[in-house]
């Protein structure tokens, strides 16, 4: 897993490939500052600050806050202050489902809208707290209840977030129905956006309309399902222009276009220009801060 060589100098703690935990790492034990994963990330920061975006929105985590991130969100540090103190935890999309939190109290929602939280001291001291009972926990490897116990862990912890930070108590039925509906097509997605573009397919698998699916999850994330699937096909296509040498014609074959030309024209529509143009200007871009830099 990816997470393994984001680190080094610094013990990673891991439930097989479904939970890591890295506590207290500091700027010296960082080797990279472009993080893309499947899992969802918590980062604990107990003193410094760190700066960057989430697939392009900026954040910046101060002390006594936590970012949390989503799977196949791609993550780039600007700024890392010296006096950076964090702790990460990591975990698989089925792990998290094991726990059956993030349906009831919809945190998907509310992690895509804000994924910085801000802590008291007291509410900092406790999760630290509950870290440390995880890395006591992922150490117990003959334990016949290990996984069972971690995941009931977690799941309080995540749910007192849920209650405290978001203020989000039980919620009424309709709500609650338009939460779950765009979770599932979150899920969805995640598995097939590389082969389904149109918002039929994830309609017709979640037994709904098409307008009713994308009014529901302009509810609950403040986009419609049509941006959503344009949102991860231009995020993998312009990761895949910039910071790859695959051919225009590979791109278009690994998202699911018939051809080089449906994707040229689709890329047009998103962006204005063509993939081609699109790598030109960022490869000189990226020579002339070089330059500046020089």
């Amino acid at each position: 897993m990816d997470i393994l060589h984001w680190f080094s100098g610094i013990q990673v703690w891991h439930l097989e490939d479904d939970f890591y935990l890295i506590r207290d790492f500091t700027p010296a034990h960082l080797t990279c500052s472009v993080m893309h994963t499947p899992l969802i990330l918590t980062f604990f920061c107990t003193s410094g600050a760190l700066q960057g975006d989430i697939d392009g929105k900026p954040f910046a985590l101060h002390a006594n806050e936590a970012l949390l991130t989503l799977p196949l969100q791609t993550i780039r540090l600007h700024y890392i202050s010296p006096d950076l103190r964090c702790t990460l935890t990591a975990m698989s999309r089925t792990y998290a489902e094991e726990q059956n939190v993030g349906e009831e109290y919809t945190l998907y929602e509310n992690i895509l809208k804000n994924p910085v939280l801000v802590f008291s001291e007291e509410q900092m001291r406790a999760n630290i707290a509950m870290t440390e009972m995880y890395s006591y926990i992922v150490q117990q490897r003959q334990h016949p209840r290990q996984r069972e116990i971690l995941i009931t862990l977690l799941k309080v912890n995540h749910m007192l977030h849920a209650m405290s930070l978001h203020n989000i108590e039980a919620p009424d039925t309709a709500m609650e129905r338009t939460g779950t509906l765009a979770v599932r097509f979150n899920r969805l997605l995640e598995a097939n956006y590389t082969r389904q573009h149109h918002i039929a397919f994830y309609a017709g698998r979640l037994a709904v309309t098409p307008k009713y699916l994308s009014t529901a999850v302009m509810q609950a994330s403040g986009h419609t399902a049509g941006w959503w699937i344009d949102y991860y096909l231009m995020r993998d296509a312009e990761r895949y222009l910039t910071e790859t040498r695959l051919t225009v014609q590979a791109i278009a074959d690994l998202l699911g276009f018939a051809d080089q030309s449906s994707f040229g024209k689709y890329f047009r529509r998103q962006r204005g220009t063509s993939p081609a143009h699109f790598r030109t200007q960022h490869t000189n871009k990226n020579h002339n801060n070089n330059e500046t830099d020089h």
